[in-house]
């Protein structure tokens, strides 16, 4: 009894705020229809007060059931006519007709206007507390909310007498007759219920709980296949004949055709979904700008036209539609839709009606994040005054933008003075400074701000704005001095980019402290020469002890002091840009990157602080780095090295120096041509996974060092952990002693730039069938080579084969054996066009193997 009397009690709720509207109100007690609302609404407002005592009640009483069912699904149809009818009157307000207020007689139409405080005062206030507000309820209701669609009293109306399209006729005997007829039932059940209800309740009988639903009449569920969804569609297209109740509908538009049958009729939308796939252009349904009900508009997954249908500001119930920025801008005369609650973008547009700043302030419940573009085109402040930003409490980002070389004068800016809630504030372009930002800051809680190509010579007294947690200044020029009066207690993160004429920042005598900083990025500041975190007698945790993130980045006049200068720092890069004068292009390199344990160096020749690094696991040198090798034999957490193109390429260096590193799992010594293999400790190999040496063409050290491997006796376990193998000689590998050491374990192997083997020795075929677990083998940029291993075809684990940039191979030339049965995939790049027809051979022959040819 407790559910079945609480979902009663809602739908009643409902219907309730229906007829708690002005003009709804006045026309079902107009003489057309000559029925007292005032007392029907006094009835149903006495017999939801029983039903909401009753909740608390046990009983089993069937008969009450059955008329809680009845009155339910009455109140559903009186709240879908109710709500059709309130639509043509929004029809009827947007077109300035009078199809239905004719029926509000001349004292009717006076008594509505006077009393619309005193009802709203009465009905809804107190309904609030009994139910969902009307626009709360309908969305509250909006998955389940559909009814039999008794006849429908809108019809189309070819003639178009307003000049919209697809406009709808209100047909006025239909619609009077299903209003008085529904509501006359209701009034006679409520007053059946209230008597039942009145009747004292003796039993302790635990009740039987009744659930009223309304019947499901569409699906909200999206198909994930695209397929499924058009067949879905043909499914539900003639359904969709008898159903106009809908307030909730997911449509994937493929086509016009996509749309369902009475698609334009479905009045009571409340929420709305169009999902259009990519690459397809497809334009937004006409009709959608007659869904005056309409609160949700969800286009996030629309990909087609980013034209929208004409009038649709006529969606003034609107409060949500969530788009991308372009259809956001393309609104026209979006004032009209007061009640939205979003606008991510906004372009005044002079010769366009309908884009000029005073459609944003008649949005007074705009929030979240608008940017407003051709500010240029503001001509003065009483113009931009009537944005009404200033009024927009509920705005949290605000972005001006104005075109670089017009300059906007400051009493046009002034008259864009945001709310004093906003909390992070965009400008760019030529703007003039704006009074509001100065000494007498309004915006006083702001917490980002970002300049963008203003052309300010100095900046505001940003010390007032006490909350500001980041700063960002960019494509700024004539800007030499940053401070000295600003001090930044809650500032997090400060980012400088592409300000050729800042040369320091500067700090005042009690403005050193940055308790809560933990981010700096400089980028393209070529005079920049002083920051106040790094003066020396500053260097210390406690100045800013949260400091995590440090980018530098083509400011070479910027002293640095050895990297990283605290221990609090995890991550920090220091760039430069790189000319290609052949190719007359431009790239950045990373001078040196450290982040989460991993630190990269590409021609870096400055002092490293090793110490304030915590546990290095990963060191890549490059480009001709300085290799602090003394500092490097100290880092007894590392456990991956690369080493290519290092400085040591111009005086030999010997492996002796890697002999400490013994918890090392990954070692990669690429190009590094004067590295030799004197001191090896093979006590290095133990812990070894990946190991990975080539000199692109010339002397192996690879050779060497697996000569030096077969040569002295290895320690237990060397070796035993390899799994991946990467080599520039052939033949040094695929020697018996070496293929038996790596047989259990190798997965992956790698011959690259072997110049000098041809073919395979009988010795090495027979070595290389030693390797058992093999599942990857490559060759890549083995000139020489002009036929595969014999023995492919016995190594049951091999998965894949690969051949790039090797001219000379042929797969015919295999024994009979061929290839694997266990092989899936045959890939071949920069090979020879032969090749390619012995691998469609081949295929031919094992049908499951997939080919991949490159260029």
């Amino acid at each position: 009894m407790e559910m079945a009397a609480g979902v009663a009690s809602w739908l009643v709720g409902k219907l309730l705020d229906k007829l708690s509207n002005d003009l709804v109100a006045a026309y079902v007690s107009s003489e057309e229809l000559g029925i007292n609302s005032e007392q029907i609404k006094e009835d149903l407002m006495y017999m939801q007060a029983l039903l909401h005592a009753a909740q608390g009640r046990d009983g089993n009483n069937p008969g009450l059931k059955w008329l809680l069912e009845q009155l339910a699904r009455k109140a559903d149809e009186a709240e879908d006519a109710l709500d059709e009818l309130h639509y043509f009157m929004i029809q009827d307000k947007l077109d300035n007709t009078h199809h239905v207020t004719p029926l509000l007689a001349g004292d009717i139409q006076e008594k509505v206007q006077h009393g619309r405080k005193a009802v709203r005062h009465t009905f809804g206030n107190w309904l609030s507390n009994l139910s969902c507000s009307s626009r709360k309820d309908d969305v509250c209701a909006a998955a389940t909310a559909v009814t039999d669609n008794p006849q429908s009293s809108a019809k189309f109306d070819s003639a178009n007498v307003s000049g919209h399209e697809d406009h709808l006729e209100f047909d006025t005997v239909v619609m009077s007759n299903k209003i008085k007829s529904v509501i006359e039932v209701i009034h006679s059940k409520c007053l059946h219920v209230s008597d039942l209800l009145t009747i004292p309740n003796d039993s302790s009988t635990e009740g039987t709980l009744v659930t009223i639903e309304r019947p499901v009449m569409g699906s909200t569920t999206e198909q994930n296949k695209l397929e499924y969804e058009e067949h879905t569609t043909e499914i539900l297209m003639d359904t969709f004949k008898e159903i106009e109740g809908l307030r909730v509908l997911f449509i994937v538009m493929n086509s016009p055709n996509s749309l369902p049958k009475n698609f334009s009729k479905l009045l009571h939308l409340r929420y709305l979904r169009i999902r259009s796939p990519k690459h397809l252009e497809v334009n937004l349904p006409s009709t959608l700008p007659r869904f005056y009900h309409l609160l949700f508009l969800d286009l996030q997954d629309w990909h087609g036209s980013s034209s929208l249908p004409k009038y649709i500001s006529r969606l003034v119930n609107l409060c949500h539609f969530i788009a991308n920025n372009e259809l956001h801008s393309n609104v026209p005369e979006v004032g009209k839709i007061e009640h939205l609650e979003e606008l991510k973008e906004f372009h005044v547009k002079k010769k366009s009606v309908g884009f000029e700043l005073e459609e944003l302030g008649k949005l007074t419940d705009l929030g979240g994040e608008l940017c407003v573009h051709n500010l240029e085109k503001v001509a003065t402040k009483e113009e931009a005054s009537k944005a009404n930003l200033v009024l927009k409490r509920n705005l949290k980002k605000l972005t001006l933008v104005c075109r670089r070389g017009q300059l906007i004068a400051t009493d046009v800016v002034d008259g864009l003075q945001p709310h004093d809630n906003l909390k992070e504030l965009v400008i760019k372009g030529d703007c003039a400074f704006p009074r509001w930002l100065c000494r007498d800051i309004t915006i006083k809680h702001l917490e980002s701000l970002t300049l963008d190509g203003v052309c300010w010579g100095n900046l505001p007294p940003f010390g007032h704005l006490s909350y500001l947690k980041i700063l960002r200044l960019k494509n700024i020029t004539g800007m030499c001095l940053i401070g000295p009066d600003l001090s930044f207690m809650h500032l997090k993160k400060v980012e400088f980019n592409n300000m050729p004429d800042l040369e320091e920042w500067v700090m005042g005598p009690n403005c050193h402290q940055f308790p809560k900083l933990e981010s700096i990025k400089c980028s393209e500041c070529p005079s920049f020469r002083t920051l106040p975190f790094l003066s020396k007698h500053l260097l210390h945790d406690t100045h800013y002890p949260t400091l995590s993130e440090f980018v530098i980045y083509e400011c070479r006049k910027l002293s640095l002091p050895p990297m990283p200068h605290t221990s609090a720092l995890t991550h920090f890069e220091v760039g430069y840009r790189l000319k290609a004068v052949r190719q007359r292009s431009v790239r950045r390199v990373w001078s040196v990157r450290f982040t989460k344990n991993r630190l990269v160096l590409s021609g870096y020749e400055h002092a490293l602080a090793f110490h304030n690094m915590g546990k290095v696991e990963s060191i890549t040198f490059t480009n001709g780095s300085k290799i602090p090798w003394t500092d490097l034999q100290k880092l007894t957490s590392l456990r991956n090295l690369l080493i290519e193109r290092d400085s040591s390429m111009w005086s030999s260096q010997s492996m002796a120096l890697l002999s400490t590193l013994t918890s090392l799992t990954s070692i990669a010594l690429l190009g590094c041509h004067k590295f030799t293999v004197d001191g090896f400790n093979p006590l290095i190999t133990v812990n070894l996974k990946e190991l990975t040496i080539y000199n692109y063409h010339s002397d192996s050290i690879a050779a060497d060092l697996l000569s030096e491997v077969a040569r002295i006796k290895l320690p237990p376990g060397s070796f035993h952990q390899l799994t991946t193998l990467s080599v520039d000689s052939i033949s040094a590998v695929l020697v018996s002693h070496i293929c038996s050491l790596l047989a259990a374990t190798l997965h992956t192997l790698h011959f690259c730039y072997d110049d000098h083997v041809e073919s395979l020795t009988e010795e090495e075929n027979k070595a290389f069938q030693l390797l058992t677990s093999l599942q990857s083998l490559k060759f890549l940029s083995c000139s020489g080579l002009l036929s595969l291993p014999q023995g492919l075809h016995s190594l049951s684990s091999l998965r894949t084969l690969e051949i790039h940039r090797c001219p000379k191979v042929r797969l015919l030339s295999l024994p009979k054996g061929g290839l694997p049965t266990s092989l899936q995939l045959l890939r071949a790049e920069h090979c020879s066009a032969e090749l390619r027809e012995e691998m469609k051979i081949v295929q031919a022959a094992n049908p499951a193997l997939r080919l991949v040819y490159g260029a």
